[in-house]
């Protein structure tokens, strides 16, 4: 900064400075209502905005899901039930299902200049409710939910 001198007019300065902390955030998701056909999987995908503030960032995304130990599970303790069925979680269309509460890294593809992609979505998120396990539920509505966090890398 530099001050002004004693005159008529006097005319100081000064710097400024404004730091950008690195930033992501996930938009865009919609949630799952699914009915059991009695013999298929429930494969459901699912749209999401993801933003970076760095041109090429790389991010990483945990999911975690609200069974016991953060678990990809589904039940019915809502009608007092205590029917708990798993599910599987994939991201971005990986062969590999995600494990619940570990980070997967290396994710590219963020938005670098909109939050909300444009209004678009470029990635998803699938979840799979195996057939197999449905078929041993009584019938009742299993509820759940699925938490995803991203950070940056």
């Amino acid at each position: 900064a530099t001050d002004g001198i004693v005159d008529a007019t006097s005319t100081g300065t000064l710097d400024i400075e404004v730091s950008v902390a690195d930033a992501v955030r996930i938009s865009g998701l919609t949630d799952i209502t699914a009915a059991f056909d009695g013999t298929n999987d429930i494969v459901e995908s699912r749209g999401a905005c993801i933003y970076r503030n760095e041109a090429g960032g790389e991010y990483g995304i945990t999911a975690t899901g609200s069974g016991a130990a953060g678990a990809f599970t589904i039940d019915d303790s809502l009608s007092g039930g205590t029917t708990v069925i798993p599910y599987e979680v994939r991201w971005e269309g990986s062969a590999t299902a995600m494990t619940s509460c570990t980070q997967l890294t290396g994710q590219t593809g963020a938005h670098e200049t909109s939050i909300t992609c444009g209004g678009a979505t470029n990635t998803t998120v699938e979840v799979t409710v195996l057939a197999t396990d449905l078929l041993t539920a009584p019938k009742t509505t299993l509820n759940g939910t699925l938490t995803l966090v991203v950070a940056p890398e």
